[in-house]
C-alpha cells in the first residue's frame, strides 16, 4: 500500500469516530425532548402508612 491511501483510511476512521459521536449527542437530545413531550405523571405524596398505623386507626 502507497503512504497516501494509508493516510486516507486513517481520515476515513476519525470521520467515522466524529460522525458516530455526533448522532450520539443527536439521539441524546432528541431523548431529551421525548421525556419533555411525556410528562411523567407526579408520583404521589409521600405518606407513612404503614400496616401497623393502619391497623391501629381502625381500632380506634
Amino acid at each position: 500500500m502507497d503512504k497516501q491511501k494509508v493516510k486516507q483510511m486513517a481520515d476515513d476512521s476519525d470521520n467515522i469516530q466524529e460522525i458516530q459521536l455526533e448522532n450520539r449527542h443527536r439521539l441524546e437530545k432528541q431523548e431529551i425532548l421525548i421525556l419533555k413531550k411525556l410528562k411523567l405523571p407526579k408520583p404521589p405524596l409521600l405518606i407513612s402508612t404503614s400496616l401497623p398505623k393502619l391497623l391501629f386507626f381502625k381500632k380506634n
